[in-house]
């Protein structure tokens, strides 16, 4: 979305670190997405992230540049890697095993 603030498009409901939860205004779609205001970033990069299709990853929905300011809109989901229940080292080798898989589908590469 050119010159469109993602403030147009979504109302701001909550925060969570860096990111703003947003509710989509239209009446016909209650879709929740985390809204995140980036720099420094390149139309490619953008195009790379909306390729990635990956299970664990949070697909994007949307990009507002506004001026000198990018935003990028990606589906919220209710789970967080900080609230998995760690229960031994084999849970946390596992969790960062599928953040490593992830982190390479990101880069195109295959581990």
């Amino acid at each position: 979305h050119l010159d469109v603030h993602p403030l147009h498009d979504f109302e701001i409901i909550g925060r969570t670190g860096p990111y703003w939860v947003g509710l989509r205004r239209r009446q016909s779609s209650s879709q929740l997405v985390l809204l995140h205001r980036v720099q420094q970033t390149s139309l490619a990069d953008f195009r790379r992230l909306s390729r990635v299709a990956h299970p664990h990853i949070s697909r994007p929905v949307g990009l507002y540049l506004v001026k000198l300011d990018a935003y990028i809109a990606f589906e919220h989901t209710e789970l967080d890697v900080h609230d998995l229940p760690f229960r031994s080292v084999a849970d946390v080798g596992n969790i960062m095993a599928q953040v490593r898989r992830s982190i390479a589908a990101i880069a195109g590469k295959v581990c």
